[in-house]
Formats: structure tokens, C-alpha cells, sequence
């Protein structure tokens, strides 16, 4: 660019309202990727869709602490092509597993045939050799291990047990929630992994061994621009007065897990969030929405179909994008307040708030043994017993790769009864037992006690599932443990109905 016209557009640039402030860059210490592991296998009560993805989303976090990497070296980060904005692909996941249509190169992902594996002699002959052997066989200095001929071609990260990349949206998504959960302050993203190796290398080595950690071309100073800490790790006051430098105080100042608060909210309470006044945009659309239906409930296959899809995705994106921006003020707000009313507590003479560690209960064994093998310090212990243990924590990832936990709304009550004999009259209901509730959420399906978001939604789980080719003249029982209990049969289908919405307060389809 002409060095004129470069000056004419920074005037018109410095015409415009922008912020022009350094924008943070949140450096990850090693403490911090500790406390992120201990969180993600021991607090974090997330359901993933196969337990495979638990245990490579921990590896991902120590690779992208390890190696510096891009997220687009380790999963698939295409972008894809929106052709139908409004369609229910475009909703679940905002990239490409294949690219474009036609398009049969690979995304750009970590395979099995990019990874070698060498058991390397070691120096020590009195020690075992590395990583994994107790020596290399024959007179080589390494032993290399090969993938099966059919693995070459499989990313080592995958979805939903299939043989597709996973995507980065099921990355980044799952990062910032286990920021939250840890207490961090700062957005957690995949370039906090990359700011704090960069800069733990840029200590020790020199700038060319540098600029190649992070795959850039020597003598570019992109380091210096993008990802030199902007909390400077050196003690000036001590070098001017000529005392030793406290290095440790300073490394624990440039880390993000400076400001770490577990008790930190991760969503704003449903009471704060129900006193909120509507958004005004939701409304307008979900207005819009209602009067181009006009009172229809199926849609399928009319004129309007498409455009209430559409106006139906944009009202979800919208409550999300709202409800996430509140979470977040809310958040900061916290971080913002909390300090000082725990120094006015303090000045009170109040009690400090003791913090009770959360109880989380694991539905899969294998993640309660893991938990125990791994999160506890093992400060004493034999290089014989540390290798044990290492093979007992591989054989229970690999026992839990083949679970799948079961989200919450389809787990069984606990005490349930054991079904009781039908009855072929209905005896008349007494009082029920006080620790069984007779009400129910209208949301509930009174068949399998599933949770659901919507009424709507409960009843179609039920036509399709439960009420599919039942006789209407048929006797129905009761399922729920009280009526269970009693053996209480309704006569047909629509007296099964009425009982259901009179003595348990769920509505079904007529």
C-alpha cells in the first residue's frame, strides 16, 4: 500500500469509536493444566455421548500443553457450507466433516498413520528403557511399534463412536465449560494451552527453537506481538534494589489460576434469571411464530413449514445467546463483588465461609477407580509401584472407552417398588404414602419417567413409544409406585388418560 493512502486510512481509523487497548492474553501455567485435569475427570459431571470422548478430551489437553499445537492439528476445524441456514445440520455443529460436497480429501485432523511410537533404549542400564518395555530386544537402540494396516486411515480423535474427526465445536464448547467449573476468570480456549508453552519455551531456549514450537518462520516477532505474556515474569523492584528475585511469586502472578475461584457460578440461578424482564427481540420472534401458525400444532408438509423451522432456530439461538451473555455478567460480577465482601466479613468479625468441596456421584465404576488412581498426590512411591499404577489407569480408560453413561432425565428413580400383580378390578384409591408425590411435573412421562423439556415433546415421546399400536379398548395399569403398588387398572385407554391428568397432573393427547 501506497505509504499516503496507509496514512489516510489511519485517520479515518482514529475517526471511529474502537477500543485500541491491548486486548489479554491468558497464559496457562502447569499448576493450571494440573487443576484442569483434577476437574475434569473428578468435578466435571458432563454427560458425553461415549465415554471414548472423556478420556481423549483429557489427552487433547495435554498435547495442546505439550506440543503448543493449533486446534486444527488435532481435530476437524473446516467451516461448512451453510446452504440452508435454517436446517437442523446447521444447528448441530457449525463445521465440515468432509468439506465440500465432492471433496474426498481428508479434513485436517491427527490420524494413527501421523503418530510413530519407538520404545527408545535408555541411557541407564539399571533402568527400565522408554516408554514402555522393560528393554529394547536385539541389538538395536529403539523398537518401533506399528498401527494395523486398517488404523492408518482413522483420526484418533472421533464423534459418537464413529469413524468421522471430531469436530471443534466439540472441543471449544467443552474447554470453556471446564474453565467455569474449575473457578478460572478468563474465557478458557485451546490458545491458552498455546500462549503458555510458548512462553515457558521462550525462558529456556533460544527465539529460532521458539518461532519452530509454534510453526512459525524464524525472526518473524509474531511471538512477540501475539503471544509474549503481558504480565512481564521478572521482578524489576528486587533488580534495582539488588536483591534475589522471588521467581516463584512471579510465576504464580502470570498464570491464569491467579484469580481461581471454585465457589465462581457457572449459570445464573433460574430465580435471578425468571425476574429478568423478557428480551424484547425473543418475543418479537416467538409473536412472529404464532401468528404465522395460527393456532396449528403439525406443520409438517404445509406452505409454512419452512419458515417457522427457521423462525423456531433463530428463537433458540437467541434464548442461548442471551442466557450465555447474562451467565457471563453475572460471572464477572461475582469475581467483581466477591473480594470485598469477604474483606468486610473479615472487618465484621463474621465467620469466614467455609467452602464445602461438591459431592459428585459417577454412575460408571471404571471413572470412580480413575478418580482414585489419579487425582490423589503420590508424593513416596517405587518406580516398580509407579508403573503399576500407570497400567492399572490404561486398562480402566480402556475398560471405560466402551461405557456410556445415562443422562439424568432417563435414570430410574431410586426405590422404586417392584411391579405388583394386575388386578382385574380397580380398588378404590386411598391415601397415598407422603414420601411418594401424587403430583407430577407435566413435562414427566408417566410410562418410563422420562424428564422432558417441553409438555409437547412428552407427548410425543409417549404416542410414539409407549401408546403406539395399543388397543384404546385395552386395561391399562397405573405405573407410578403408589398406584403400582395398589395393582390400580384403568378399564381402557381414555380412563387411563383421565387418571392420569385428575390424580397425577400430567395432560396427554385426547
Amino acid at each position: 500500500m501506497d505509504t499516503n493512502d496507509r496514512k489516510e486510512v489511519l485517520k479515518y481509523i482514529d475517526t471511529l469509536p474502537l477500543d485500541r487497548t491491548v486486548k489479554p492474553k491468558p497464559v496457562l501455567g502447569v499448576d493450571d493444566l494440573l487443576l484442569l485435569l483434577n476437574c475434569h475427570w473428578a468435578r466435571d459431571k458432563s454427560v458425553y455421548r461415549i465415554e471414548r470422548q472423556r478420556v481423549q478430551f483429557a489427552l487433547i489437553l495435554l498435547l495442546l500443553f505439550g506440543t503448543g499445537c493449533r486446534p486444527a492439528e488435532l481435530v476437524d476445524a473446516k467451516r461448512k457450507r451453510r446452504d440452508n441456514p435454517g436446517s437442523d445440520d446447521d444447528l448441530e455443529s457449525d463445521v465440515d466433516m468432509g468439506g465440500v460436497d465432492g471433496d474426498s480429501r481428508r479434513p485436517d485432523a491427527l490420524y494413527y498413520e501421523d503418530v510413530r511410537l519407538l520404545v527408545v533404549h535408555s541411557p541407564d542400564n539399571s533402568e527400565r528403557d522408554v516408554l514402555a518395555m522393560e528393554r529394547v530386544h536385539g541389538p538395536v537402540n529403539c523398537t518401533e511399534l506399528h498401527w494395523k494396516d486398517e488404523m492408518l486411515k482413522t483420526p484418533i480423535f472421533r464423534r459418537d463412536g464413529s469413524e468421522a474427526a471430531l469436530p471443534y465445536n466439540q472441543l471449544r464448547d467443552p474447554l470453556n465449560c471446564l474453565g467455569k467449573i474449575s473457578g478460572i476468570n478468563e474465557k478458557l480456549t485451546n490458545y491458552c494451552f498455546r500462549h503458555g508453552i510458548a512462553n515457558v519455551v521462550d525462558h529456556a531456549a533460544t527465539d529460532a527453537v521458539r518461532d519452530q514450537m509454534i510453526r512459525y518462520n524464524a525472526n518473524s516477532a509474531l511471538y512477540n506481538g501475539h503471544y509474549a505474556n503481558e504480565k512481564v515474569r521478572f521482578d524489576v523492584q528486587s533488580a534495582g534494589l539488588g536483591r534475589p528475585s522471588v521467581g516463584g511469586v512471579l510465576r504464580m502472578l502470570t498464570h491464569m489460576s491467579l484469580m481461581c475461584n471454585p465457589r465462581a457460578p457457572v449459570h445464573i440461578p433460574e430465580e435471578y434469571l425468571a425476574a429478568l424482564p423478557p428480551d424484547p427481540v425473543i418475543t418479537a420472534l416467538e409473536q412472529e411464530r404464532e401468528q404465522l401458525k395460527a393456532g396449528a400444532y403439525r406443520i409438517k408438509g404445509t406452505s409454512i413449514e419452512a419458515e417457522v423451522r427457521r423462525l423456531t432456530a433463530a428463537i433458540g439461538s437467541a434464548r442461548t445467546k442471551c442466557r450465555n451473555i447474562i451467565s457471563q455478567e453475572f460471572r464477572d460480577e461475582y469475581f467483581r463483588r466477591r473480594p470485598t465482601e469477604d474483606i468486610e466479613r473479615h472487618n465484621n468479625g463474621q465467620l469466614e465461609e467455609e467452602y464445602i468441596e461438591p459431592v459428585v456421584e459417577y454412575e460408571i465404576p471404571e471413572r470412580t477407580q480413575l478418580v482414585k488412581l489419579i487425582c490423589p498426590r503420590v508424593a513416596d512411591t517405587t518406580p516398580q509401584n509407579a508403573v503399576k499404577r500407570r497400567i492399572q489407569v490404561a486398562e480402566l480408560m480402556l475398560a471405560l472407552c466402551k461405557c456410556r453413561e445415562v443422562p439424568s432425565r432417563y435414570r430410574p428413580r431410586v426405590g422404586i417398588p417392584a411391579p405388583s400383580i394386575f388386578k382385574e378390578e380397580s380398588p378404590e384409591l386411598g391415601p397415598l404414602d407422603p414420601v411418594v408425590p401424587l403430583k407430577y411435573r407435566n413435562k414427566h412421562c408417566p410410562f418410563c419417567d422420562g424428564e422432558f423439556c417441553r409438555p409437547a415433546t412428552m407427548m410425543n415421546h409417549v404416542e410414539r413409544i409407549h401408546l403406539k399400536g395399543v388397543d384404546p379398548k385395552a386395561k391399562k395399569e397405573c405405573h407410578y409406585p403408589r398406584c403400582k403398588s395398589l395393582g390400580v387398572v384403568l378399564e381402557h385407554l381414555q380412563d387411563f388418560k383421565s387418571h392420569i391428568q385428575l390424580v397425577h397432573n400430567i395432560t396427554l393427547r385426547a
